[in-house]
């Protein structure tokens, strides 16, 4: 259903917005991010304020991704709503990062503090791994069904 050659190892979740299947990425990226502002307010009551403000950020940026749609890997010319899609999905993954450790710094136990910080330190390092090398990524981890099995 998502564009021919969408490899979901090498290529980011948001190309799978792209081609004749891409409206259910953008309905995915749309309900989701929308799910997740509406739990931004027990969040915002069960940890705190401020966490709940960030989850809030998450989701608005995940459903705005959905509405502004990704360009192509790689691509020559930038367009208004790629540009756009990257610019929050940027913010809604740095407000993610961020919740993890505020979290970690108002929540009372000490396993939810070393799960937030866990989180909040793996998730940039994934993405730094990702960025670096996705095809190297795809060969140490083929999917079953891939181009590499």
């Amino acid at each position: 259903m998502v564009k021919p050659d969408y490899d979901p190892v090498r290529d980011a979740v948001s190309e799978a917005e792209i081609g004749s299947g891409g409206w259910l990425q953008i309905a995915n990226f749309i309900v989701s991010g929308l799910l997740i502002t509406a739990s931004s307010v027990a969040v915002a009551k069960a940890v705190n304020r401020w966490t709940g403000v960030l989850v809030a950020l998450v989701g608005a940026g995940l459903a705005l991704a959905g509405v502004f749609v990704s360009d192509p890997v790689p691509t020559d010319q930038a367009t208004w709503h790629g540009t756009i899609h990257n610019i929050v999905g940027t913010i809604s993954s740095a407000a993610l990062i961020i919740a993890c450790f505020v979290a970690a710094r108002w929540q009372a136990t000490a396993s939810w503090r070393w799960y937030s910080v866990a989180v909040g330190v793996t998730m940039p390092v994934a993405f730094v791994v990702a960025l670096v090398d996705t095809e190297a990524l795809g060969r140490a981890c083929p999917l079953p069904g891939g181009p590499e099995t």
